[in-house]
């Protein structure tokens, strides 16, 4: 289980990472036509609600990847 919710914590801030990249910046958004501005703004928030959702549920995974036991324990094995 700990293995598994540190992998998706890490996709999950992969994806937080990517779409925030994607995310049209104020001068992109003055370049284009005036039809197409609120659009861009639209765009620009969705991207960012994903990206801080992205972020959020990282943190969780990662905190309950953290709390979680191993599958492996190394308390219980003998090096011999």
């Amino acid at each position: 289980m700990k293995e598994f919710m540190y992998a998706t914590a890490l996709c999950f801030l992969m994806l937080a990472i990517w779409s925030f990249s994607k995310t049209p910046s104020e001068e992109a958004i003055k370049q284009v036509e005036p039809a197409l501005v609120e659009q861009m703004r639209q765009d620009r928030e969705t991207l960012r609600f994903i990206s801080g959702g992205a972020l959020v549920l990282s943190v969780v995974c990662g905190v309950v990847g953290w709390r979680s036991r191993s599958r492996e324990d190394a308390s219980k094995k003998s090096v011999e």
